[in-house]
């Protein structure tokens, strides 16, 4: 149930982000002191953090988990730009599921409005590594009278394998070049065994040109 809640919640976000981004790009936002000035090019970077729902292999390991990371890139025009994106991702184990964590280390490019609009709205596409990382544990077997029968321990593993992205953000500026925002994606690595495969909600401080 809560991950129907969470999903039917990112469509709404994004659906919402699309229309904003649209309404933006085609003129039909409302027009504020800050759309009078100037658009220039320049860095765009951010600090963020929130959280994510697993599925596939990480579904059956976790219900939910967290991120924190920060971005970095350049805006080349009021619809293009760029940027790294690096992330640490940590799912919270469920009864009887393992660890996981997984590094995100991307490259997005991004079409929106990134000129000096009250409100920002964007999406983004990108490709990168996934290093996956699953601590060693224990697992104890206990009879039906509570007395352990055996422990099997269960060693750690990682890997790094490909990794794309799909989503869309949006932001309200609080200030000329600084910005509260909120952005959804699609998150899906392709290896071996275990699958994954996440949609990570974050927001945070953007910092704009």
């Amino acid at each position: 149930m809560l991950k129907i809640i969470i999903i039917s919640f990112a469509a709404v976000y994004l659906s919402a982000s699309a229309q904003a981004q649209w309404k933006l790009i085609s003129g039909k936002d409302e027009v504020t002191s800050l759309n009078k000035l100037k658009t220039s090019t320049g860095f765009i970077g951010s600090i963020n953090g929130g959280l994510e729902i697993p599925f596939g292999d990480l579904s059956d390991n976790s219900d939910l988990g967290w991120n924190i990371g920060a971005t970095g890139g350049y805006v080349f025009n009021n619809q293009l730009a760029t940027r790294v994106d690096l992330t640490y991702n940590s799912f919270v184990p469920s009864p009887f599921g393992r660890t996981f964590s997984v590094i995100t280390f991307r490259g997005d490019f991004m079409f929106g409005n990134f000129g000096k609009k009250a409100t920002l709205a964007y999406m983004f596409g990108g490709i990168g590594m996934y290093s996956v990382n699953i601590p060693s544990s224990n697992i104890s077997v206990y009879n039906a009278n509570g007395e352990l029968i055996s422990t099997v321990h269960i060693p750690s593993d990682s890997k790094a394998e490909f990794g794309i992205a799909i989503g869309g953000g949006i932001g309200f500026r609080i200030s000329n070049d600084i910005a509260m925002f909120g952005e959804a994606a699609f998150c899906q690595g392709f290896g071996s065994k275990p699958d994954v495969s996440f949609i990570p909600f974050k927001a945070g401080i953007m910092l704009t040109p």
